[in-house]
């Protein structure tokens, strides 16, 4: 593309919309599982959770329940991710012929 004076320009800008590249951890929307896990453990473990809130804040004591409770976590994780629809226009990527 030329510009009036001559010149060509050196900015390339695209036609269409391009998705941000694939990244497993965003897809299904994991951010709110690990919430949804995280609330969950407060809520079975509420009595621990409340004793750590008092000393070390609500950050760290979910932080610590998660700690304490990984493989509990890690189950609640992997369930709520199996219930959050994936996000449309993100879907698996599709591999490139070589």
């Amino acid at each position: 593309m030329r510009n009036p004076d001559g010149t060509v320009s050196r900015t390339f800008q695209p036609q269409v919309r391009v998705p941000p590249p694939f990244d497993p951890r965003s897809s299904g929307g994991h951010g709110l599982a690990r919430l949804r896990a995280e609330r969950a453990l407060r809520n079975k473990h509420a009595d621990e959770y409340r004793r750590l809130e008092v000393r070390v804040g609500h950050a760290d004591a979910v932080a610590t329940l998660v700690r304490r409770h990984t493989k509990e976590y890690g189950r609640l994780v992997t369930a709520s991710v199996n219930d959050v629809p994936s996000q449309p226009g993100f879907g698996p990527r599709r591999r490139l012929s070589a």
